[in-house]
């Protein structure tokens, strides 16, 4: 008939080393899906630790305006002193510098509003 056996031999070593590798191809698309998502929850966990961690060195919290919403960076306290502060029925008096309006904060939305950094 014609045909080369050794030429047929080849093809066919080429034939099972093609459906090898279009096997790895697929079980590498499957490995890079799972660290796609893997990498998405590691940034979005560690996006809350950035944030926490930059709270904690700055010592500062942003807490909204009541009246236009505009961030109030308030100096953080010792947990001693919020204690004090919530048993006393204290509070904070924060005037925003882009509306002008006084905002009477308690030390609850102060903490409140760290826990919202860390977990947004």
């Amino acid at each position: 008939m014609g045909i080369n056996l050794d030429t047929l031999g080849k093809y066919v070593s080429l034939e099972i080393e093609l459906r090898n590798l279009k096997e790895k191809v697929g079980r590498l698309k499957k490995l890079v899906e799972t660290l796609e998502k893997t990498k998405s929850e590691l940034l979005r966990n560690n996006s809350s630790l950035y944030m926490l961690s930059k709270i904690l060195e700055s010592r500062r919290v942003n807490v909204p305006c009541k009246v236009c919403g505009w961030p109030l960076p308030i100096l953080l306290d010792q947990k001693e002193n919020y204690i004090h502060m919530i048993n006393q029925r204290l509070g904070l008096n924060v005037w925003c510098p882009k509306c002008g309006h006084q905002n009477w904060l308690d030390p609850r939305e102060i903490i409140l509003s760290v826990g919202w950094a860390v977990i947004q």
